[in-house]
């Protein structure tokens, strides 16, 4: 829990003292006439020394101001006693505003309904009545409710005071002076013995709702009460305080399983808060579109993008299209893999439990999809599959399933489960104690039929929410990764010294490609770590533009790694690449460079039938590729056209991606294999045989090809057939691809002189860069 500085004090003579208290900040000890946390009504007009509560700045943020009365106004069952605690507040009924003053009131002041008493000749107590406020006269109904931030009655300040002080007024003596000790002794860091030793029950219960939240001053008093067996009081408490203590437990576990992330790939001791490296992008309104096009050489017009169209902010998901339209229920985040979709729900049910945003919401539940499996065996009912979810909080289905609770279930990652969303034929759920499948469960959910109170939010690749009917999704937005602004703040809140950061980014803006890619938040995070390494151990790193193919190798690499660990369940120390997986990459980068010699970005199943590869594997599992909704303008062909309106359509998820991968398999088949893809001239491949394993054979035939393309489609592709050959390169391949005892690249001298040769024969300046970019690309750092 994350505990709070200090509650401030304000004497009788406007002197300020601060008492350290390193419990969290909590609502004052003084209530005066509070209904609920909202509550706003001040006293402009009482004497001096009265207790007053400043407006709250924030939803739990409350500074406190009291008067150095010298004693505590007493209830009728403590006014025989008196306490000896100074600057601590009074207790205020819930319909009464009680105002503590060292001066007579003047009788005439005293309007109707006001009672007037006396206990001792320096304080007087001015009591005035005043109306108690229902919640329909709190809180506005229906979504106007949720946008208000408007508690209910039982999760307010007054209801949890006026509960505990019910509750613990029936022990005796004894039993009071036990409940004292226990707290001073499991709570020590918040209470002190003295500081108790004479409080009566309305002293504890205003330090304990001071010190802890609302829900640990609950749970903290019902454990102390069931030590000093008075169990039944405990059950009494926990009865009355049920919400509050429910909605504690809840929070505090979103605390412990959710906030704390790996990024990227898990690592042991890698682990940070997740406030500390989110970022928050561009939710886009008007559903999926596809990949990104941005290219450094290639030009490729995207009608609609995302400068044209709307956006809004994680924390208004909720909020009608206008101010009196209809409500939202169901919310639908979609986005290619990599987009950062996992790490978007993780933020919104984080910043529920520390009360940052979502406010509206009692409850919020993350379902990770990814896990449904552990309730597929046998029918099970809905309560019992909470508890899945949310082990260790009792009566979760008791709450959930009152009218007057407002939760939001989210669904993170429908694509890891692909659940037989059947909404016509799936078994109609109503009831939280019904037995069904887990199927049935979350259709009934999404439909209403179960918790019609309830809302929903999804994310999904787009392949999976095409298993969402249309008419059930009331808002549909797209998650694209990082805009240019986003990218920056990523790399320099990532790193705790500032002006690595901004090193790390500005070598990141070096490569145009490597800052187009850096949109995918895991790509993004990997170039971060390598650059990091880069600048800190290697004299000389950002004296040069980054190599792009060592980057490239190494998110490849790391995305059929993760593939094995989240779909073979393979421990990251145990994976070991088979014959199997080497063949389905060389595979896809075969498939990859003839989509890219016919100009070809988008492609079919037919596609993958033609190569032999897994449709599941490749477009759901491996990283590398997305489902995309039909893209017409990325296809050429008018007979593709019309087959992609017919069938799924699938992307690379870039369109260097698709180039590093058919570099990839030119490259390894001419490395391990011995073949040249490229067809030569007779005269060529015969001074090729005779220099056998000469490296000109590779690169004179590529080389050629690109400086042919009119419009320069195959430059990238050159660039990284070039930054294959490194060692650096060749390093990471090493144990995957390549022996670990391979002899080195031979007539390397030959393709440099080569391409320095076609430099001088060539006049378009574009073609002339971007071969030297490929000498650059194949030329080691120091």
């Amino acid at each position: 829990m994350a505990e709070s500085p200090v509650a401030s004090y304000v004497s009788d003579d406007g002197s300020q003292m601060n008492g350290n208290n390193s419990g969290a900040e909590r609502p004052p000890s003084s209530y005066g006439s509070m209904r609920s946390d909202d509550y706003n009504d001040h006293e402009n007009n009482v004497a001096t020394g009265v207790v007053t509560v400043d407006q709250p700045v924030s939803y739990t943020r409350v500074y406190v101001q009291r008067s150095s009365s010298p004693e505590t106004i007493l209830t009728e069952q403590t006014s025989g006693q008196q306490s000896s605690i100074q600057n601590h507040g009074v207790f205020i009924r819930s319909d009464k505003t009680l105002v503590a003053s060292r001066k007579e009131v003047p009788q005439e002041t005293l309007r109707e309904g006001e009672e007037y008493m006396e206990l001792d000749d320096e304080l007087r107590v001015h009591v005035v009545e005043r109306p108690v406020e229902t919640e329909e006269e709190h809180s506005p109904a229906g979504d106007l409710e949720l946008l208000s931030g408007s508690k209910h009655p039982e999760l307010c300040l007054g209801y949890i005071f006026r509960s505990m002080q019910d509750v613990l007024s029936k022990m005796d003596p004894t039993e009071l002076l036990w409940f004292k000790r226990e707290l001073t002794v499991r709570r020590e860091q918040d209470f002190k013995k003295e500081d108790l030793q004479d409080s009566d029950v309305l002293d504890v219960v205003d330090r304990l709702l001071e010190r802890c939240e609302l829900g640990k001053a609950v749970q903290v008093s019902c454990r102390i009460m069931f030590l000093i067996d008075r169990r039944d009081l405990c059950k009494e408490l926990e009865k009355k305080c049920m919400r509050v203590l429910i909605q504690y437990e809840v929070k505090e576990y979103v605390k412990r399983r959710f906030e704390i992330v790996f990024e990227g790939v898990p690592r042991p001791g890698r682990q940070t808060a997740i406030n500390n490296i989110y970022v928050e992008q561009d939710l886009l309104k008007g559903g999926t579109y596809g990949v990104n096009t941005e290219h450094e050489i290639r030009q490729v017009t995207q009608p609609n993008s995302s400068t044209t169209r709307g956006s809004i902010r994680l924390s208004d998901l909720f909020k009608p299209h206008l101010p009196d339209g209809p409500s939202i229920r169901n919310v639908l985040i979609t986005g290619i893999p990599l987009a950062g979709l996992s790490l978007c729900a993780r933020k919104v049910v984080v910043d529920w439990a520390n009360e940052t945003a979502f406010q509206e919401f009692q409850l919020v539940f993350l379902l990770p999809c990814e896990e449904l499996h552990l309730t597929r065996e046998e029918n099970i009912s809905f309560s019992d599959f909470m508890s899945v979810f949310c082990s260790g909080t009792k009566d979760i289905d008791k709450l959930i399933s009152q009218p007057d609770c407002r939760c939001l279930f989210i669904l993170d990652a429908l694509e890891l489960a692909r659940p037989n969303f059947d909404f016509t034929n799936n078994q109609v759920v109503t009831d939280v104690t019904d037995l069904a499948p887990t199927d049935a469960l979350l259709t009934s959910l999404i439909l209403g039929h179960l918790l019609p109170g309830a809302k929903v939010l999804m994310t999904s690749h787009y392949g999976a929410a095409s298993l969402i009917p249309d008419h059930l999704v009331h808002r549909h937005l797209e998650s694209q990764g990082f805009t240019d602004e986003q990218k920056d703040e990523f790399f320099t809140k990532r790193f705790s010294v500032p002006e690595l950061g901004m090193q790390v980014l500005a070598h990141v803006k070096s490569s145009r490609t490597l800052y187009i890619m850096s949109h995918l938040p895991l790509f993004a995070w990997m170039v971060a770590c390598i650059f990091e390494r880069g600048l800190q151990h290697r004299p000389g790193f950002a004296e040069r533009p980054p190599h792009e193919s060592v980057v490239y190798v190494q998110f490849v690499i790391v995305q059929v790694n993760r593939w094995m660990e989240r779909y073979r369940l393979v421990n990251r120390d145990s994976i070991r690449w088979t014959d199997t997986d080497k063949d389905m990459l060389m595979k896809l980068g075969k498939m990859a460079l003839s989509l890219l010699e016919a100009r070809r970005v988008i492609f079919h199943k037919e596609d993958l039938d033609e190569y032999e590869l897994n449709m599941k594997e490749v477009t759901e599992q491996l990283g590398l590729v997305a489902e995309v909704p039909n893209m017409g303008f990325l296809v050429k062909s008018k007979a593709v056209r019309q087959e992609s309106k017919e069938s799924q359509a699938f992307a690379f998820l870039h369109l260097t991606v698709q180039e590093f991968l058919a570099a990839f398999y030119v490259y390894l088949s001419f490395r391990v294999d011995g073949k040249t893809i490229f067809e030569q001239p007779f005269k060529k491949r015969v001074i090729a045989k005779f220099s056998k394993d000469s490296f000109l054979a590779l690169y004179r035939p590529a080389v050629d090809r690109a400086l042919a393309s009119p419009d320069g489609h195959l430059d990238m592709f050159l660039r990284f057939m070039f930054g294959m050959v490194m060692d650096s390169t060749e390093d990471h391949l090493r144990g995957f691809f390549l022996s670990h005892y391979m002899n080195p690249p031979r007539g390397m001298d030959e393709v440099v002189s080569y391409v320095r040769k076609r430099i001088a024969e060539n006049a378009l300046p574009d073609r002339c860069c971007n071969l030297q970019r490929c000498l650059d690309e194949m030329t080691e750092l120091p």
